[in-house]
């Protein structure tokens, strides 16, 4: 008889005991016996994976039937007569013009193929570079405006301007594309404003004029139908099963992104911006990798274009003041800003280095008076913010983040001394206080029940939330901190605090149905949850120890009760569902996280339990602890140095008393490197689980690094 599912995983002796072993009874965990000389086991992801993908490809198949037949009709008529005439259109109906049966091209996944090629195509080369973003988004090959996307030919589009023309009621209604439109500039626009909204809106009263001009010019048709599907996948972000139009929205888009992107000018620049912009909306797009590339892209035809250099840019003083080519020059800075914006969050959520780095920026940020009158929204009477000004808060609070992950979390800051690198820390502290006070300025009000709900980004609570997730980065385990961060009381208070206030504002955004569902986010929530969970069990091992042995170590200021404890893992799992569930490739996080969650609530129990038992000496050894915070907790800005007076010994195996959370850890501990596994590079989650397993001396490093690869 073969051990059982859990020993054999954590390679420990087995006793084989039926109905439950001797180690699963003692970790009071589910015991399971799999046959292994049959079959390997299967994750159930693996499964689910594969069944969602035959889903797809039925829906591909049904959908590629669909598409020939029109095809083929559309062209016996056009081969059979060349007359206008035109029978009317049917009516629509409001799933227009997409079965909800027929989610056709819901197999357009930009993630199929993320892996791709991996080398920059060059700066001559807009056909290679055409078929490598293909690639990457694994389009659907079906296009009447060019041939199959064939990886291997090098045949130029600009053959492909189509025999066959649009059919009017190929469109959503004018209406609905109008809504999507202003719901795009009232929403997503605010983050990444590299469109030029006026020209925006003027492509779309030229198409519903004269439908010909989708035809005609793809850098209108490209855009015309990205907006409509991340608006559309916006929309329904409460609705997240109901996405046949924004995948179909995508892969018209995508029949045209060849010609856009051959250009290699700015129309080209923003079909990418858009293709990563889409990416992080749209749940049906399960991995990150691509987008990685993709952005990556984005950066180095920034650089061919010169738009890092602020001397490429049109200046008013030295020239004839020409509105159009002001315009123009304004919208190739918001492009390159925006690549900033999205090289930053993609980089520090993967682990990966930064592509773009300020040290090579000469530019300013975007003018706040220079297309403001066309982004702000006709007709509007509530007092809204600068939407430039909005943009420019948002990209000062990438920068700073990206200074805290090359300062504290990069290669670059392991070749620190740890006193540079807690001066650092303090430097870096001061300036994400400084850029909480300016956001004061943007004056966003507090949304009420009455009013008609916002963007997140006009909500000061989105703000607080950057803010905690920045404080969260800046006092989570680092390489470069590692002892001040194991003796440090202040430290773990902070991750304490930041932890639970950022799960807060993530559970109050969900409540108002103003989060935004993107893989982003599900990264973040369940890294918040993890550094809570990571915080309090810490703490109540520490209080343990020194109950048991007299041991000293960083404990909080106060002892988290187990209604905050129950309330704050509650909220965090209640979001961390509700994310989740509408990305594939993580949607087990939340298990783990549950897991974890109830293993350190039976701690905080037991420990309650312990004291209530022992009520004497749990009030003289809780005044020895207290004396012992106070006395030794550095304020957090004062770095810790070798002389202090107070020396608090690291945590290790010896002195530590382990809990059923660092049991617990030990058995998901290969969930939370799968986690990173999905998305590549060595991330923050796959850091901290690697941190607090060797706190408990659960196991060595280099064990942890051969399960990652």
């Amino acid at each position: 008889m073969q051990a059982c599912d859990r020993c054999y995983r954590r390679k420990s002796k087995c006793d084989k005991a039926i109905p439950t072993c001797g180690q699963c009874q003692k970790a009071r965990t589910l015991c399971d016996y799999i046959d292994r000389s049959r079959e390997p086991a299967v994750r159930r992801e693996a499964v689910d994976r594969l069944e969602r993908r035959l889903r797809q490809a039925e829906a591909k198949n049904r959908a590629l039937t669909s598409q020939l037949a029109t095809y083929q009709a559309s062209r016996s008529s056009s081969i059979g007569k060349e007359s206008r005439e035109a029978p009317q259109p049917p009516v629509l109906s409001p799933n227009f013009p997409f079965d909800r049966n027929e989610v056709a091209d819901e197999v357009s996944f930009l993630s199929l193929q993320a892996g791709g090629e991996r080398n920059y195509p060059g700066v001559a080369s807009g056909v290679v570079f055409s078929h490598l973003v293909q690639g990457v988004a694994s389009l659907d090959s079906s296009s009447p405006h060019g041939q199959a996307p064939n990886r291997t030919s090098t045949r130029p589009v600009d053959q492909t301007t189509s025999s066959l023309s649009i059919p009017r009621e190929a469109l959503p209604p004018e209406i609905v594309a109008r809504r999507l439109h202003q719901a795009y500039f009232k929403h997503d626009y605010l983050c990444y404003p590299f469109l030029n909204r006026h020209s925006a809106l003027a492509n779309l009263d030229r198409i519903y004029a004269d439908v010909s001009v989708l035809e005609a010019d793809a850098t209108v048709a490209f855009p015309f139908y990205m907006v409509l599907a991340i608006a559309m996948a916006s929309a329904h972000k409460c609705d997240w099963q109901s996405l046949p139009e924004s995948e179909n929205f995508q892969a018209r888009a995508m029949m045209r992104v060849g010609e856009v992107l051959q250009r290699s000018d700015i129309h080209a620049l923003q079909a990418v911006l858009l293709l990563c912009q889409y990416r992080m909306t749209s749940p049906i797009q399960e991995k990150s990798t691509s987008l990685w590339h993709m952005v990556g892209f984005a950066a180095r035809m920034c650089f061919e274009q010169g738009l890092h250099r602020n001397e490429t840019y049109y200046d008013p003083s030295s020239h004839s003041g020409n509105e159009d080519l002001l315009a123009l020059s304004e919208t190739r800075r918001r492009c390159f800003w925006c690549v900033v914006d999205m090289d930053r969050i993609v980089s520090i959520t993967l682990g990966r280095p930064l592509a773009i780095h300020l040290e090579d920026v000469d530019t300013v940020l975007p003018e706040p008076h220079v297309l403001e009158s066309s982004d702000s929204t006709p007709g509007n009477t509530e007092e809204q913010p600068s939407p430039t000004a909005i943009f420019n808060h948002i990209t000062q609070y990438r920068i700073l983040s990206g200074k805290v992950m090359i300062s504290l979390h990069s290669n670059r800051a392991t070749a620190r001394d740890e006193d540079s690198a807690a001066v650092a820390r303090i430097t870096l502290t001061e300036e994400l206080e400084q850029w909480r006070n300016e956001s004061q300025n943007l004056h966003l009000q507090p949304e009420s029940h009455a009013q008609t709900r916002r963007s997140s980004f006009l909500s000061p609570e989105w703000y607080e939330l950057l803010y905690y997730n920045t404080l969260l980065m800046i006092y989570r385990p680092s390489p470069t901190l590692s002892t001040i961060s194991a003796r440090s009381p202040a430290v773990l208070q902070a991750t304490f605090d930041a932890s639970r206030e950022a799960i807060s504002r993530y559970a109050l955004l969900h409540t108002s149905q103003r989060i935004n569902y993107t893989w982003i986010t599900l990264h973040a929530v369940f890294m918040a949850g993890l550094s809570y969970i990571y915080a309090v069990g810490r703490h109540y091992r520490t209080r343990k120890a020194n109950t048991s042995a007299n041991a000293v170590g960083s404990t909080l200021s106060t002892d988290p009760t187990i209604i905050e404890v129950v309330n704050t893992c509650r909220s965090c799992s209640i979001v961390l569902v509700a994310v989740s569930e509408r990305w594939a490739t993580p949607r087990h996080c939340h298990q783990v996280f549950d897991r974890l969650s109830d293993a350190v609530l039976a701690d905080v129990i037991a420990f309650f339990t312990q004291s209530t038992s022992t009520p004497a000496a749990s009030m003289n050894q809780a005044n020895a602890s207290r004396n012992i915070i106070t006395a030794s907790q550095a304020d957090l800005n004062t770095p810790l140095s070798p002389d202090d007076s107070v020396v608090i010994p690291p945590i290790s195996a010896a002195t530590c008393f382990p809990l059923g959370v660092d049991t617990a850890l030990r058995d998901c501990f290969e969930d939370l490197q799968h986690f990173h596994d999905a998305y590549g590079g060595d991330g923050p989650i796959r850091q901290l689980s690697q941190d607090w397993l060797h706190e408990i001396g659960g196991m060595a490093l280099h064990a942890v690094q051969l399960w990652g690869e």
